[in-house]
Formats: C-alpha cells, sequence, structure tokens
C-alpha cells in the first residue's frame, strides 16, 4: 500500500467523521429547540396564571378589571389607568407570545388557545377603548392581529 492509498483512506475516514458530526450536531440543535419551546410555554403559562391569581387574590384588582371589560365608563380616571396597566400586562405577555409564534417556537396549538382568549377580549367595550388608546405602543403584527380579531367579531 503507497501513501496515496493509506491518504485516501484517510481522507474516506475523516468525511464520515464529518458526517457523524454533523448528524449528531443536528439531533443536538433539535433537542434544544425542544427545550426551548418547553421553557417558553412554561415561562408564559406561569405568566398568564400569575395576573389570574392577582385577579382573584385582590379583590379590589379583580372588580377593576372585570369593570374595565365590560363597563369602562363606570371606573375613575385611577380605575381606569388601574386597569389600563392590567391589561397592558397582559397584552404584553399575547404579544410576546405572538411573535414567539411567527418566529416558531411557540406551537401552532399554543397559539390558539391564545388567539382564542384574544378574541373574547377584543369583544368587549374597555378592550376597544384602551385599544383605541394605547395600539401604536404594539408591534405592528400584533396589532393587524387585532385588527382582524376586532373585524371578525364586528367590532372594528
Amino acid at each position: 500500500m503507497n501513501w496515496d492509498a493509506i491518504a485516501a483512506i484517510a481522507e474516506l475516514l475523516a468525511a464520515i467523521a464529518v458526517i457523524f458530526s454533523v448528524l449528531y450536531l443536528a439531533s443536538e440543535v433539535k433537542q434544544s429547540a425542544i427545550g426551548v419551546r418547553a421553557s417558553t410555554a412554561s415561562n408564559l403559562m406561569m405568566s398568564a396564571s400569575a395576573f389570574a391569581s392577582n385577579m382573584y387574590m385582590d379583590p379590589t384588582a379583580g372588580k377593576v378589571f372585570v369593570t374595565g371589560m365590560f363597563s369602562p365608563e363606570m371606573l375613575d380616571e385611577t380605575d381606569w389607568l388601574r386597569f389600563s396597566f392590567m391589561l397592558l400586562q397582559m397584552l404584553r405577555g399575547q404579544e410576546v407570545m405572538y411573535l414567539q409564534h411567527k418566529d416558531g417556537v411557540v406551537t401552532e396549538e399554543y397559539w390558539e388557545t391564545a388567539e382564542a382568549t384574544l378574541a373574547q377580549l377584543c369583544n368587549t367595550p374597555g378592550f376597544n377603548r384602551f385599544w383605541a388608546e394605547r395600539s401604536p405602543t404594539f408591534a405592528k403584527g400584533f396589532q393587524l392581529l387585532i385588527q382582524r380579531l376586532n373585524s371578525e367579531a364586528g367590532t372594528a
């Protein structure tokens, strides 16, 4: 066996090693993506749970939120601002979920439940008043989503 044959065998073995390395790396990237999705879903769920628990743990906050959603005209200026900040907190979480869904981090199934929640929110007087005042502070794609949901609900 001459040196040319040995070099050819070495190159072949190196090419095979590179292929296995790339396959291993692809597997690791896939596992990492699954971990990121699981972590994202968990964080979003914890955020939504914290918001909900704040509504029932603090009766005043719960009352302001419900009144703000369905009868915003009954809130004084201070309570309207309080309601606005609560809704802003909720919508920022939904906006992040929307953006992460666009990037493929949030699954379609999980996003569908979030979009259904947004559709219900869009169908309330308090949400629409808030949105008329604050929509420019949200990402353009999220604004278009809310616009579509409002159109579907007939509240545009």
